[in-house]
């Protein structure tokens, strides 16, 4: 009885310790992301030119990151000039586009900017690779970081009081 007493007395003290942001943002549903690029099976990221991230800008603002299969290459993603901007280009097939880093939806209580790009496989029903940064009024409130490329429903949240891995089915 001592044991579930105090086993109750620690989960309450865990619950009334973090502060409202953490558990608001323990509850959010990360699983339901898109992302910016479908690869095949067994595809290879190659780092062209270093990402930067200036210290004063919460987005990557240079870099090349080409990723293929079988040394053919499938798209490439250009954070740019080092113009500090949101904006980066995703090439497909001779085909180019701009994309968001911010990840921006209506109404979010959270800014989140996309450190890494959101990667998924076909066949798998889960982005594989990639990394979001969660801000709260310009504060770090967590990180998501969604694999290595293995189709798996894992992922690993991060905040400033622990460390979890979770599972991305709804």
């Amino acid at each position: 009885m001592k044991n579930l007493i105090f086993l109750a007395t620690i989960t309450v003290f865990f619950l009334t310790a973090c502060s409202e942001q953490e558990q608001d943002l323990y509850g959010l549903d990360f699983g339901d992301e898109t992302s910016l690029l479908t690869l095949k099976s067994g595809y290879e990221m190659n780092i062209v030119s270093p990402i930067e991230k200036p210290a004063d800008f919460e987005y990557s603002t240079k870099g090349v990151v080409e990723y293929s299969k079988d040394g053919v290459l499938i798209a490439t993603i250009d954070y740019g000039d080092g113009t500090k901007d949101v904006w980066a280009s995703l090439e497909i097939n001779g085909d180019k586009k701009n994309i968001d880093l911010s990840a921006k939806k209506k109404g979010g209580k959270y800014k989140k900017v996309i450190s890494s790009p959101l990667i998924k496989i076909e066949g798998c029903d889960y982005i594989v690779s990639g990394t979001i940064k969660y801000f709260a009024e310009k504060k770090w409130v967590a990180t998501v970081e969604y694999g290595d490329g293995t189709c798996d429903k894992w992922a690993t949240k991060t905040w400033k009081g622990g460390k979890e891995t979770f599972s991305l089915d709804k």
